[in-house]
């Protein structure tokens, strides 16, 4: 089921990112970024709040 979720919120994501690339490429670079810290820092804080729990 982990599988399942995180192809299906990955995949969408890389195929719009990819749509975008070939007309912005700057655009879809800096999207890449924000989403990697988004993903990072949520990642981050909710790890700690279970371990610290």
């Amino acid at each position: 089921m982990f599988v399942v979720v995180k192809m299906l919120s990955f995949v969408p994501f890389v195929v719009a990112v990819e749509l975008y690339r070939k007309k912005n490429p700057n655009f879809a670079r800096n999207v890449c970024r924000c989403a990697i810290g988004l993903y990072l820092t949520l990642f981050t804080i909710l790890t700690l709040g279970v371990n610290m729990a």
